[in-house]
């Protein structure tokens, strides 16, 4: 049996939807039905949402992030490049486009470019585990096990301090 949160997640918010008719130029709207979409499964129908709220709202940073996050789960690394860069141009200090970034240009084999976003990230917020573990996994493609080893537990080392 499923539990109620997985079963939410699999079907579109109505509360969302809801606020959509009621409101259909307000991008928070938009971007919480992409959330969910994205969540469940439902990739392309999310990008339709996430493209309305830029469309809103074309200055919030965040909503570049979102859908370069969608992208990435559709493995079109190009695309989430050129959301994760235009992220970037509203919010040069927002780790997170670094970090997607970096998934993305490793994903593409080009690590050297992961590797410069992931030390970004980093630098940006150097107590997220998450980075590390992210860095991590580029040395890891690589080759290069022992600076793989080396974040992975500066990674466990963080996550530890923070509970």
């Amino acid at each position: 049996m499923r539990s109620s949160a997985a079963a939410r997640a699999r079907k579109p918010s109505p509360r969302f939807e809801a606020a959509i008719r009621e409101d259909p130029d307000y991008s928070d709207s938009y971007h919480g039905l992409a959330q969910v979409q994205r969540e469940a499964g439902d990739s392309a129908a999310a990008l339709t949402h996430h493209d309305r709220a830029i469309q809103l709202d074309p200055e919030r940073f965040d909503l570049y992030w979102e859908r370069g996050v969608t992208y990435l789960q559709l493995k079109n690394h190009d695309a989430a490049i050129t959301d994760f860069e235009a992220c970037l141009e509203r919010n040069s200090r927002f780790g997170n486009a670094h970090l997607g970034l970096g998934e993305a240009y490793r994903s593409k084999g080009d690590f050297q470019t992961a590797l410069m976003h992931h030390d970004t990230a980093i630098a940006l917020k150097p107590d997220s585990d998450w980075f590390y573990r992210e860095r991590g996994n580029t040395y890891q493609k690589m080759g290069d096990q022992q600076r793989a080893d080396a974040d992975f537990a500066k990674a466990r080392e963080l996550q530890q301090n923070t509970k």
